[in-house]
């Protein structure tokens, strides 16, 4: 039989400062009851499945997501909704959190539903938890700024290029990682020599604009301009995501992946009459950024390393 284990479930898309909580509330009850600890983790959110939902772009990758969760979890279960969105509340119980898992406490939001119809709540938790054998710790909302912390607020201020706001929220910079692909050059014609990134479809890009940033380049940290936008002053209709380094690279950088820190937006995207008043903006753009990145530390948290 599997050994029994301290769990808990949720997307955990950003893990943001409401799941650092949950999750840090797990590692402690692991180490109180001397149990692993496992994160169920639902691959894509489950509002994505229900009919007034849309699936909502992602916070993370992945990937990245799962790195964040592991600093806390000793193990990750990736989870998919569709395979479960059928089971009444107490076949959930039952099949996943008592059958498979072998949970014998179980660490929640106080917000989780789960089950067909999302029928399933904390109230269902504990009502079943002396059947089961299970103990049940459910974990408050974190509240900032007389706000609850959530995925879906944050998206909100990230699609609105409120960086300050969905930092607090996070615990940490906003992030991209992309893949630096071939571009058309324009930023070298202008002077400002870019790197073009490929960011997954499903991940959630901030409003158009401007933004200070610092990415991890060939080993080390470096700073720059994150440029998201359709570029109407050359004729753009393609969405792009492009980065402007203040100290030019080394290395060739096609191919490789960065990892880009959103540190805050220094302006919204435009239409400049001419090549050579967009050229001016962008130079005043890069005097801004070299004297608004002295506020912030040189060499921030890597995630994804």
């Amino acid at each position: 039989m599997r050994k029994e284990t301290v769990l808990t479930i949720g997307t955990f898309d950003g893990v943001h400062r409401g799941h650092q909580t949950i999750l840090s509330r797990l590692k402690e009850r692991s180490q109180a009851l001397r149990l692993p600890s496992t994160a169920y983790v639902f691959e894509i959110p489950p509002r994505a499945f229900f009919p007034e939902g849309d699936p909502p772009r992602r916070l993370l990758p992945p990937s990245v997501r799962y790195r964040l969760i592991g600093r806390y979890a000793d193990r990750i279960v990736p989870a998919r909704f569709s395979e479960l969105r059928s089971l009444s509340p107490e076949e959930f119980i039952a099949d996943i959190v008592v059958g498979e898992l072998n949970a014998r406490a179980v660490v929640i939001g106080e917000g989780f539903r789960f089950g067909e119809g999302r029928r399933g709540d904390i109230e269902t938790l504990r009502a079943l938890a002396p059947k089961y054998g299970y103990k049940v710790d459910a974990v408050p909302p974190v509240t900032i700024d007389q706000r609850a912390v959530s995925s879906t607020l944050i998206r909100r201020l990230i699609s609105s290029g409120k960086i300050g706001e969905a930092t607090r929220l996070l615990g940490r910079f906003p992030i991209l990682f992309g893949e630096v692909i071939q571009g058309d050059r324009i930023g070298e014609k202008l002077g400002y020599p870019t790197a073009n990134l490929r960011i997954a479809d499903e991940i959630l890009l901030p409003a158009g604009g401007v933004y200070l940033a610092q990415a991890f380049v060939a080993g080390g940290w470096a700073n720059g301009l994150l440029y998201i936008g359709t570029r109407p002053s050359v004729g753009g209709e393609e969405l792009r995501c492009e980065l402007h380094l203040l100290a030019l690279p080394k290395t060739v950088l096609y191919g490789a992946m960065l990892e880009v820190h959103i540190l805050e937006r220094l302006r919204g995207d435009r239409v400049f009459p001419s090549l050579d008043e967009l050229r001016e903006q962008i130079g005043r753009d890069v005097e801004r950024a070299r004297l608004r990145i002295r506020d912030y530390p040189s060499s921030p948290d890597r995630i994804d390393g």
